[in-house]
């Protein structure tokens, strides 16, 4: 499996809850908050933050800062932008290529905004 040996050749041991952890990371479909993680595991708090922790230094995660200055957590495959909804909060990631800087090295790009959903009820 591909996460077992990713975590195996950055000199971790792939034990089962970093297995779990990095698993549900790399399966989720958008930026997940450390309570919208935990909450799926049964480890204990100390040993959950420390995975989260080494996996970020490991570069397997990034993680990201929301309008209202909670973190999210994805697994890294592609650097790609996020989009922020100022109304509900949600979080989209927005794979398409966006635009390039030539000489320039982009770590992270935020848009925020309405999405459609709640530009539609603000309609009705």
């Amino acid at each position: 499996m591909k996460l077992i040996e990713q975590i195996k050749n950055s000199g971790l041991k792939a034990t089962p809850s970093r297995v779990e952890l990095l698993e549900s990371l790399y399966l989720s479909n958008s930026p997940q908050s450390y309570e919208d993680i935990r909450n799926n595991f049964s480890m204990d708090k100390a040993t959950f933050y420390r995975n989260m922790a080494t996996f970020e230094e490991k570069g397997f995660i990034s993680s990201i800062e929301s309008p209202d200055k909670r973190r999210y957590y994805e697994y890294v495959d592609k650097k790609h932008a996020h989009f922020f909804c100022l109304s509900c909060g949600n979080i989209e990631c927005l794979r398409e290529k966006i635009f390039e800087l030539e000489n320039y090295q982009i770590e992270t790009i935020t848009v925020k905004g309405y999405c459609p959903k709640c530009i539609k009820k603000d309609e009705v």
